[in-house]
């Protein structure tokens, strides 16, 4: 049996230990800590949320129901919120609305950026927790003040 004991064995193993804890995916994102899905505990401080919409054909009546929010080691985000809206004539439908984009973290501020195809990019900001992210979100004009969603992973 021939074992290998020499200086290049040595050196060898050292290079492989190395790349492997650089190849652990846990230490080479910055957004790790932060990483993962989120659930919706809060709209406003309820759940659901309601709130109505007014526009030609009639007043909507609108639940927030649930949602979700993704975020990834990419700087990446998914927020998926699930509305029941019932509409001026009685249609009753529950479409979910996604919405991705980027995001940026200084401390313990985190900065959402949805980028629309042909649009503006649009900006709102929120706070970083232990296992919890909220955000306000003033896009919402139906609802004074905006959305303030509470999420926690």
């Amino acid at each position: 049996m021939i074992t290998r004991t020499g200086k290049f064995s040595y050196a060898a193993m050292a290079a492989i230990i190395l790349m492997a804890s650089a190849c652990n995916g846990d230490s080479t994102s910055p957004f790790a800590a932060i990483a993962g899905t989120y659930v919706l505990q809060s709209a406003n401080g309820q759940l659901p949320l309601r709130f109505t919409h007014t526009d030609a054909s009639g007043t909507s009546t609108i639940d927030i129901v649930s949602g979700t929010l993704s975020i990834g080691t990419n700087r990446a985000f998914e927020e998926v919120l699930q509305y029941h809206v019932t509409s001026p004539t009685g249609v009753v439908t529950d479409p979910p609305v996604i919405t991705n984009g980027t995001f940026t973290v200084d401390g313990s501020t985190i900065t959402f950026t949805f980028h629309p195809s042909g649009g503006q990019a649009y900006v709102w900001t929120g706070t970083i927790g232990t296992s919890e992210i909220t955000y306000t979100d003033t896009a919402f004009a139906d609802i004074t003040g905006g959305l303030t969603a509470v999420y926690t992973k």
